[in-house]
């Protein structure tokens, strides 16, 4: 399931016979979601950041480890089915 888009990923979602691809096919997806609304995030928070030096080092100090994609990844998503 390397290197599918998110179409591909949709269709095996609801689609797939293997369980275990269906699973890991939603997972791959909330990933890219939760990573999409992080970098959106991130860029509203810069734009709106005041130019104090304290507060926007703040901002820009915190990036999600592999370990939080992780975990996050494993809650459900129903918003996107």
């Amino acid at each position: 399931m390397e290197g599918q888009d998110e179409e591909q990923l949709r269709f095996l979602l609801a689609h797939d016979r293997d369980p275990f691809c269906r699973w890991e096919a939603g997972q791959r997806l909330l990933r890219a979601l939760l990573t999409a609304l992080y970098a959106a995030a991130a860029d509203e928070s810069k734009a709106r950041a005041p130019s104090s030096p304290k507060q926007s080092r703040t901002d820009e100090s915190w990036h999600p480890s592999q370990a939080d994609l992780d975990h996050l990844a494993t809650v459900p998503c129903l918003a996107m089915l």
